[in-house]
């Protein structure tokens, strides 16, 4: 299947996941730092805004601090409308928080995982982090090759 991958997020692990996704997918990327987005933007396909990534997006990663940004993001995108989206949190996120935002989504037509990750951003940039995922089986398998 040919994902349109966004990811939000690029501090350390964001951006490497950014540069291994690169590699394999058309990966559209933001920040919402400006100096970020134009610091990352010579090596990255970089989008002005939340709303341009989710509409150039049908798979959205969340690189952020943690769930208060999480909750920010998911909350935003579902003003958008998630409907046949699938969201990925790679966040160290709160359980519940997560568990909240994954009802939410699928209320809406959309699709959660919630998977953080262990490792480096040099792990991370070439594809060898360890992933704990949690959400519909079915989704997961669909979405192992990215």
């Amino acid at each position: 299947m040919n994902f349109k991958i966004g990811i939000v997020g690029l501090g350390n692990m964001g951006e490497s996941f950014s540069v291994c996704l690169n590699k394999a997918f058309n990966l559209k990327a933001y920040d919402i730092s400006p100096e970020v987005r134009k610091k990352k933007g010579k090596d990255l396909n970089i989008v002005g805004s939340l709303k341009e990534l989710h509409q150039q997006s049908d798979v959205i990663m969340l690189s952020l601090p943690g769930s208060p940004q999480v909750e920010r993001v998911v909350e935003g995108l579902l003003k958008m409308g998630v409907s046949g989206k699938t969201i990925i949190d790679l966040s160290t996120s709160y359980p519940i928080s997560n568990q909240k935002l994954s009802e939410k989504v699928t209320e809406a037509g959309g699709r959660f995982l919630d998977a953080p990750v262990s490792g480096n951003k040099e792990t991370a940039a070439r594809g060898e982090v360890i992933t704990m995922v949690g959400g519909e089986k079915g989704v997961f398998e669909e979405l192992l090759p990215v």
